[in-house]
């Protein structure tokens, strides 16, 4: 291996490490600003002064809930 070749070999494997480092600061700042919108998003919602959070109940419309009389 010459020199020249080696010289470009450590030139593109710095460009790679920087580069990466970079896009990995970049990211992660993005991916931060995402998160800190969703938290504004969807703050704690229902939370009553004790603290306990509210219940909220999800049923299924194909079904009817148990005790509820059948229809045909």
């Amino acid at each position: 291996m010459q020199f020249q070749d080696r010289g470009i070999m450590i030139a593109v494997i710095l460009i790679v490490l920087v580069g990466g480092v970079v896009f990995t600061l970049w990211w992660w700042k993005l991916a931060d600003r995402w998160a800190n919108a969703e938290h504004r998003r969807f703050r704690r919602q229902g939370l009553r002064p004790g603290g306990a959070p509210r219940k909220v109940i999800i049923r299924s419309t194909d079904k009817p809930p148990p005790g509820a009389p059948h229809h045909p």
